[in-house]
């Protein structure tokens, strides 16, 4: 009996890493204009309304530390997810009116889903129009 209960302890405890690496089996919400104020725990408490939130990730400026006005909400259920995208769907929330849909996966493109060439990658004048200028044509 006491070995049960100490490997349902250790799952209980395992719980948050074994979520971070099941993310397919999640929906996954995103949350624009959030305001700069919230916390996780502010919109893991908005979207506990739906039903069971997974996960939450408030993405932070990599330069600044600061928060970057945006969310990403992972549901369990698809039925929940769809009532909180219908229901929270440009409506004021701590002083701003958020903006809820459905994330997009992320582009698969090398530069992260831009499309102009990173500054490294852009080709230089001479490469561009060759040796000379131009203008010097007789």
């Amino acid at each position: 009996m006491v070995l049960r209960w100490g490997w349902l302890l250790l799952l209980l405890e395992l719980q948050p890493f074994l979520l971070r690496f099941q993310p397919a089996c999640f929906m996954s919400i995103y949350v624009g204009n959030v305001p700069f104020t919230a916390e996780k725990e502010d919109i893991q408490e908005l979207f506990a309304y739906y039903g069971a939130v997974a996960r939450v990730s408030l993405p932070l400026d990599r330069d600044t530390g600061r928060k970057r006005g945006f969310a990403f909400v992972d549901m369990v259920n698809e039925v929940d997810e769809q009532s909180a995208i219908d229901d929270l769907q440009d409506v004021e929330w701590m002083g701003r009116a958020i903006r809820v849909r459905k994330a997009e996966p992320r582009g698969g493109s090398p530069s992260g889903g831009r499309d102009r060439p990173r500054r490294g990658e852009r080709p230089t004048p001479i490469e561009q129009h060759g040796p000379g200028n131009p203008d010097d044509t007789p």
